[in-house]
């Protein structure tokens, strides 16, 4: 039954949607329309691009024009945004980019600067010393993980 009236509804479409014709209203609207169906024969036959439940999105064509006219779908316009220029912060030229921290300790024992090309970086962890003042009274022995070590 859904075919034989899939196949039936096909012409009568193409013959509606001859004289259907829409203009552009000037409000930002695109061609595209949302149509609100469930209906797996509507979304394969107007090429749905979205699906959201209850609603897909799809070309507003002839045949999304043409179930319009004959009152068998309910479509509602999507809208088009334009970025109209770049964003441009206030607030944030009130401030200097500039950083008020110092030279970390040992950048200068290293010999290369704090940055640009050529330097290497070294990560050395020899680590820890958990009989240092501020980690004696704070570490869990119950759940502490030292990999290759039975404990810590």
């Amino acid at each position: 039954m859904k075919k034989r009236l899939f196949f039936l509804l096909i012409p009568l479409i193409a013959i509606m949607a001859a004289g259907v014709v829409t203009a552009d209203n000037g409000q930002g609207e695109s061609n595209r329309v949302y149509v609100k169906s469930n209906s797996k024969t509507l979304k394969t036959l107007l090429g749905k691009k979205h699906d959201f439940g209850s609603f897909f999105s799809a070309e507003k064509g002839i045949k999304v024009k043409a179930l319009e006219a004959l009152g068998l779908v309910e479509t509602y316009p999507v809208k088009n945004f334009e970025i109209l220029g770049k964003f441009k912060s206030e607030a944030a030229d009130k401030f200097d980019s500039q950083s008020d921290v110092v030279i970390p300790w040992g950048v200068g024992m290293v010999g290369g600067g704090s940055g640009g090309n050529g330097i290497t970086v070294a990560v050395l962890d020899t680590g820890v010393d958990i009989n240092h003042p501020d980690l004696v009274n704070n570490i869990d022995f119950e759940h502490c993980v030292a990999f290759g070590y039975r404990s810590c």
